[in-house]
């Protein structure tokens, strides 16, 4: 165990040191964050089968989105790219058309995972024995998918499967 998580667990009240030396403890390591050990992340770098329906906030247009992600992993930080197909229908009719870009930036926990992208925020969860199914939600504020606009916000369940386990 390293030196940090070691003074970290000696900061529980249980361990009977005097306030005034947990706090020089806390003090001598620079706080203790939430980080977690690399070791116990799951690796979800990889190809993922992703799909999701995406509706306005009063139900005037529903879009369905399939496509792929590709994440890349270093430790909690998540970045990567996707492509996606989007079909959405509303009040002006239905409209399709192909995506792709970057998710710029996101974060993996031991059994979760965020992530933007595309002017939405993605929360989902895994089993962190195997990470190969995410599921979620999002939530797209003053966005619109489509030339059909959609209200101030949406909303989404999604859910990927590991495309390839050997995939980077």
């Amino acid at each position: 165990m390293e030196l940090r998580g070691w003074v970290c667990g000696m900061l529980n009240p249980r361990q009977g040191l005097s306030l005034v030396a947990r706090l020089s403890l806390w003090l001598a390591v620079g706080g203790c964050s939430r980080s977690v050990d690399p070791e116990d992340l799951p690796d979800i770098s990889g190809a993922w089968n992703y799909a999701e329906t995406l509706t306005a906030e009063r139900g005037a247009v529903a879009c369905n989105m399939v496509g792929t992600l590709g994440f890349v992993q270093e430790g909690e930080a998540l970045v990567g790219t996707y492509i996606r197909s989007v079909t959405c229908s509303g009040t002006q009719g239905v409209t399709s058309r192909g995506e792709s870009g970057q998710i710029p930036s996101g974060r993996v926990s031991v059994t979760s995972i965020e992530f933007r992208l595309a002017g939405c925020d993605y929360r989902g969860a895994f089993t962190k024995l195997k990470p190969d199914r995410i599921t979620g939600t999002t939530l797209c504020v003053s966005t619109a998918l489509t030339s059909n606009t959609l209200d101030a916000a949406a909303s989404s369940a999604w859910s990927a499967e590991r495309l390839d386990r050997s995939t980077p």
